[in-house]
């Protein structure tokens, strides 16, 4: 990137197109470095910005990944959307659930940072950039609770919502255990030669449907 290419963005649509530079740079780094070495300076040197300058476009680290996950989250929520349509009325958990897992495993930078956002919305991340973010996630994750009631008919709103949670909660608890960073991957290799990784697609399907099942059966005692 060149000097000039990279003097100081003066118009909306300049900043605007320097913020997407920075995006995709952190993308590089965070798909060739891990999430661990993917910092502001790793970023800067990608993109071809000073640390300095690059804090113009955005406060931290923490608050890029916020941006790339949600964009990663937008993506697998219009996936979902689109794949769930044939099956509005079906009620057949079997197949909800593998449309839900079949779309989010396609997507390996949304499983590596989604367990993150704990931790990254409690470190470096201004008010302003929290409140964003969140009012941003729920309105995507409403856009799939809705499509997922015409598949589920069987399943109340408040069943639905207890389930996306389910899910969010299952996925940020098993992904860093089916591929945890390289360090601890080739540690737990050495130390536990024989034992045999957790198949998260399959884990994953069949603990959801055992929680639209657990659900259907909780809706039937209370009526």
């Amino acid at each position: 990137m060149s000097a000039l290419s990279w003097k100081r963005a003066n118009t909306p649509e300049k900043k605007e197109e320097r913020r997407r530079a920075v995006l995709q740079a952190a993308v590089q780094v965070l798909e060739r470095d891990g999430p661990i070495h993917a910092g502001m300076s790793a970023i800067a040197r990608e993109v071809g910005l000073s640390k300095g300058n690059l804090y113009r476009y955005f406060e931290s680290r923490e608050t890029i990944y916020l941006h790339v996950l949600l964009e990663d989250y937008e993506a697998w929520v219009d996936r979902v959307v689109v794949a769930l349509g044939p099956l509005a009325g079906s009620d057949e958990a079997d197949a909800v659930v593998q449309t839900l897992v079949h779309e989010l495993v396609k997507r390996p930078r949304l499983l590596t940072l989604s367990p993150l956002v704990s931790s990254m919305l409690n470190h470096n991340v201004p008010s302003d950039v929290l409140i964003w973010f969140k009012s941003a996630m729920f309105e995507q994750s409403h856009r799939a609770t809705r499509q997922l009631q015409t598949a589920l008919p069987s399943l109340s709103m408040q069943s639905i919502d207890r389930f996306m949670a389910s899910f969010h909660y299952l996925v940020n608890g098993m992904a860093p255990m089916a591929e945890p960073p390289g360090e601890i991957r080739d540690a737990l290799k050495s130390t536990y030669p024989g034992e045999t990784p957790i198949d998260f697609e399959n884990e994953l399907h069949n603990m959801l449907v055992t929680v639209i099942c657990g659900l259907r059966a909780r809706s039937g005692s209370l009526q």
